[in-house]
C-alpha cells in the first residue's frame, strides 16, 4: 500500500473515530438532560398536585376526582396516592407510549428518572405520600430526532473535512511527484530542477533535490568536457588538429562502403567518393633547415586549406596520414580533378609554403565504388606518385569527366545541351506524417546529361 493510501485510510478512520465520539458524546449528555428534566417534571408535578389534593380536607372522592383529572391532562404514565396505613387511596396508571423512535434506540439509550413524591395533609394531619411518575416517550423521542439532526451535520462536517483532506493532500502530493519526476530524470541521465513548494518540509527537500542536480550537472558537464578533450586528443593530430590516420581510414571505409548503397541515381544514392592526396617534399630537409615552428606552420598550413573542404561539404574528412601525407575524401564524385586543382592553387598561394620554399605533390582518384580503403589509397598513391614525377598534379577517375581538368565546363555544356533540348523531369515522393498523412509531395529535378542516358540527380 503506498504512502499516500495510508494517509488517506488513517485521516477516514480519524474523521470516523471523530464523528462516532462525538454523537456518543452529545447522545449521552442530551439523555442525561433529558433524564433530569424529566425528573424536575415529576418533582414538580408531585408538588402542585399535592397542593391541590390538600385542599380537598381528605375526602377520598373529592381526591380522587381531583387526581383523575390532573392524571387526564398530564400525561402521565403512573399516579398513585398512599395512605398512611399503607392503603391505596388513588391509583392510575396508564398504557406505555411508544413514540416514533426505533425500539433498538429505545434499548441501546434507556431514559429513566426517579418518581416525583410529595406529602398530601390536611393541615397538620398527613393524609398520604403522592407519587407522579410521567411517561418517558415523549424524552425517547425528542432525543431521536436531536441525534438524527445532530448526526446529519456531523457527517456533513465531516464530509467537508475529508473533501478539504483529500483537497490539500493532492496539493501536497504535487511537490512529491515532482521529485519522484526528478530522480526519474536523473536516472535517465536528464537534470531537471523542480520548483520549491510552500511546505517547508517539501521545500527542504525540493532544494536538496536542485542542489543534487545542479551539482551532479556540474559533475557530468566537466567529465564530458574531459570525454570530448580526450577523444579529440586520441583521434586528432595535435599539431594540425585534422584526424589521425587510423580514424581517418575507419571513416573513409565507412564513406566507401556508403558510395554504393544507393540503389541508382534517380533514387538519390551516391554513385562514388573522391579521395585527394596531399605530400610535402622533403619535409625532413625542411624541419632541419627551418625549425619545428616554421615546419607546425607549414603543417597548419596545409591543414587550414583541407579543413575548408570539411567545413563547407557536408560529409567530408580531413586526416594527416603521416609526416608529410594528409588525405581528404569527399563524398561526392565528379570533383577530383576540380578539387585537387584549386588545392594545388591554394598551396601554392600559402605564405608559410612560399616562405619555407617547400614542395608538395597532389594526387587524386575519383569515382571510388565499393572499393575497400587500402584499394582506394593505393590507387590515390599511384596518382600521388605521377604528379611528384610530372607537374605535382594528377588525378585517375571512373569517367573522363572526373579526370579532365576542365571537368567543370565540360560539365556546364552538357547541362547547358540539356536544358536546352528539355532533357529534364521531376522525381515525385510522398512525404507522410507519423500518422500516414500526406504533408506535401517532394518534386527534385532530374537532368539527362547525355541523350538516351540516365537522369541524374543535383548531388550527381
Amino acid at each position: 500500500m503506498t504512502m499516500t493510501r495510508r494517509i488517506e485510510g488513517l485521516i477516514a478512520a480519524v474523521l470516523l473515530l471523530a464523528l462516532l465520539g462525538s454523537l456518543g458524546i452529545h447522545t449521552l449528555t442530551a439523555r442525561q438532560a433529558l433524564q433530569w428534566q424529566l425528573e424536575l417534571r415529576n418533582r414538580d408535578a408531585a408538588s402542585a398536585l399535592a397542593l391541590a389534593l390538600s385542599q380537598q380536607h381528605g375526602n377520598a372522592t373529592a381526591l380522587q376526582i381531583v387526581a383523575a383529572a390532573q392524571f387526564d391532562l398530564g400525561h402521565y404514565r403512573r399516579l398513585r396516592l398512599q395512605a398512611v396505613d399503607g392503603r391505596a387511596l388513588v391509583d392510575l396508571q396508564a398504557a406505555a407510549s411508544t413514540g416514533h423512535a426505533p425500539a433498538w434506540f429505545a434499548r441501546a439509550w434507556p431514559i429513566a428518572a426517579p418518581a416525583g413524591t410529595a406529602i398530601v395533609s390536611d393541615g397538620w394531619r398527613e393524609i398520604g405520600q403522592l407519587q407522579i411518575e410521567s411517561h418517558v416517550a415523549w424524552a425517547r423521542d425528542a432525543l431521536w430526532d436531536a441525534i438524527t439532526r445532530t448526526a446529519l451535520l456531523l457527517s456533513l462536517l465531516v464530509l467537508a473535512a475529508g473533501g478539504a483532506a483529500a483537497w490539500l493532500l493532492r496539493l501536497w502530493r504535487r511537490p512529491l511527484r515532482a521529485t519522484v519526476a526528478q530522480a526519474q530524470a536523473l536516472e535517465q541521465g536528464r537534470f531537471v530542477e523542480a520548483e520549491e513548494p510552500r511546505l517547508p518540509e517539501l521545500r527542504q527537500l525540493t532544494r536538496s533535490m536542485n542542489a543534487t542536480v545542479r551539482r551532479l550537472r556540474a559533475v557530468f558537464d566537466a567529465q564530458a568536457g574531459q570525454v570530448a578533450l580526450l577523444q579529440r586528443q586520441a583521434q586528432h593530430d595535435a599539431v594540425t588538429g585534422l584526424l589521425l590516420r587510423s580514424h581517418f581510414l575507419t571513416r573513409l571505409q565507412d564513406q566507401l562502403g556508403a558510395s554504393g548503397a544507393g540503389a541508382s541515381p534517380q533514387a538519390g544514392g551516391s554513385v562514388g567518393t573522391a579521395l585527394v592526396l596531399v605530400r610535402l617534399l622533403e619535409l625532413q630537409g625542411a624541419n632541419d633547415r627551418l625549425g619545428r615552428e616554421a615546419t607546425d606552420r607549414i603543417l597548419r598550413a596545409v591543414a587550414d586549406v583541407l579543413q575548408t573542404y570539411v567545413d563547407r561539404v557536408p560529409g567530408a574528412l580531413a586526416g594527416r596520414l603521416n609526416g608529410g601525407d594528409f588525405g581528404l575524401g569527399l563524398p561526392v564524385p565528379g570533383v577530383a580533378a576540380e578539387t585537387a586543382a584549386s588545392i594545388r592553387a591554394a598551396l601554392a598561394a600559402a605564405p608559410a609554403l612560399r616562405a619555407g620554399g617547400v614542395n608538395f605533390a597532389v594526387g587524386a582518384v575519383d569515382g571510388l565504388v565499393h572499393t575497400g580503403v587500402g584499394a582506394a589509397l593505393a590507387q590515390a598513391d599511384a596518382a600521388l606518385a605521377r604528379a611528384e614525377a610530372t607537374d605535382g598534379l594528377a588525378v585517375d577517375g571512373s569517367d573522363g569527366l572526373a579526370a579532365d581538368p576542365t571537368g567543370a565546363r565540360a560539365w556546364r555544356e552538357q547541362i547547358t545541351a540539356a536544358l536546352a533540348g528539355g532533357r529534364t523531369r521531376l522525381g515525385e515522393f510522398p512525404v507522410l506524417a507519423s500518422d500516414g498523412g500526406l504533408i506535401h509531395i517532394e518534386c527534385p529535378l532530374r537532368v539527362q546529361v547525355e541523350p538516351h542516358g540516365e537522369f541524374h540527380v543535383a548531388s550527381r
